[in-house]
């Protein structure tokens, strides 16, 4: 900001006292005194203040985002021609495609110790190819694995403990959208059948003894094979009245069960929890 307008008006007001009179040196001496001040106090009044605003003293810190990283799944190498990649861990499941020598894989699990492994191929196609030595190359250990998921084919009996047979059939009818696993066990509670229905099909158990028996069944999807059990259940349900199977002079029971809500049905079944689902490892 510039300041101007001071000094010509203060120079034009010595030049008038000169005219006028000749002063003393003293008077000369008051007189500058007196110009200095005034000059000093209208550059003063003049001049900006400046307000001195109090600064933050906090520091900035970086907000850091988190990275995602996922964990990447393990490779594997064929090493027989022609291994098939199978729908399950088991010759019983049919073959999806054939593996060619050298084919890399993505590992997803495992079933039974490594006697099976569940894999990706390079173009997303998923399915179970025989462990071994002879058949692929993973340079892993086994116990580092998960274990993966199937389904099994209706009926498969994840065991039957039955000591003696009888002439009493069960059907069962699975007409949901889940698959289930049917359970039966003694009055005391001991199962002694256990067995895989898929979604939308239906099984027919035979050979089944005497007996008074609580039928048990749970819906779900992905099932672990070597812990018996779905890794997303939705419903674990008990018959609320006993199976009773006797033989009489040419005849024998026949029960037809379905574990969906039907018209017409005269059972009924209560949902229940985990804690009191038969325990089948």
């Amino acid at each position: 900001m510039k300041i101007h307008p001071v000094f010509p008006m203060l120079f034009l007001a010595v030049m008038v006292l000169l005219a006028g009179c000749l002063p003393t040196q003293k008077q000369l001496d008051s007189l500058k005194t007196q110009i200095i001040g005034e000059v000093f106090e209208t550059l003063t009044a003049s001049a900006p203040t400046a307000t001195m605003t109090p600064g933050s003293t906090a520091t900035p810190t970086a907000t850091v985002e988190p990275t995602i990283t996922s964990t990447p799944y393990p490779s594997a190498e064929v090493l027989a021609g022609n291994l098939n990649l199978r729908e399950g861990p088991g010759t019983i499941y049919p073959s999806i495609t054939l593996l060619l020598l050298n084919t890399e894989l993505k590992v997803l699990g495992q079933f039974a110790n490594c006697s099976w492994w569940k894999v990706r191929t390079a173009d997303g196609v998923e399915g179970w190819v025989k462990g071994g030595s002879g058949f692929i190359r993973y340079g892993g250990a086994c116990e580092n694995v998960a274990h993966g998921s199937f389904r099994p084919p209706t009926g498969s009996f994840l065991f039957d403990r039955r000591t003696t047979v009888g002439p009493g059939v069960l059907t069962v009818q699975n007409g949901g959208k889940q698959d289930a696993v049917v359970v039966m066990t003694d009055q005391g509670g001991a199962p002694f059948i256990a067995l895989y229905i898929r979604e939308g099909e239906n099984f027919t158990l035979t050979r089944i003894p005497d007996g008074s028996y609580l039928f048990y069944f749970v819906l779900g999807a992905e099932w672990d094979g070597d812990d018996l059990a779905f890794l997303y259940p939705q419903s674990y349900r008990r018959l609320d009245d006993l199976l009773v199977f006797t033989t009489t002079a040419g005849s024998a029971t026949n029960w037809s069960i379905s574990l969906q809500a039907t018209a017409g049905g005269v059972g009924k079944s209560s949902e229940i929890t985990e804690r009191e689902f038969p325990k089948l490892k």
